[in-house]
């Protein structure tokens, strides 16, 4: 079972963001499984150096699309991110 699935819902229907979405996840869960799998903290490294890069280009891309849009609540959107 999964720690987290993707839900239609969750769609914001922007397909290159979805996919996005969509990986972040499966990072997620690969974490997950990797913990409850009791994988030593050395190993559970690159999963987590991957999960954060990927989040860090994910935010950068999803704000300069937002931007360009002219997404009115980005600024509120970015703090979100920030908090993340």
């Amino acid at each position: 079972m999964a720690f987290f699935n993707w839900n239609d819902s969750y769609s914001v229907g922007v397909r290159e963001i979805d996919e996005q979405h969509r990986k972040l996840i499966t990072l997620l869960n690969s974490l997950y499984d990797a913990m409850k799998a009791g994988t030593t903290r050395e190993a559970l490294g690159p999963l987590l150096s991957e999960l954060v890069s990927y989040t860090q280009v994910h935010f950068a891309h999803e704000e300069s699309k937002l931007s360009d849009a002219g997404y009115p609540d980005l600024a509120e959107h970015r703090k979100e991110h920030e908090k993340f």
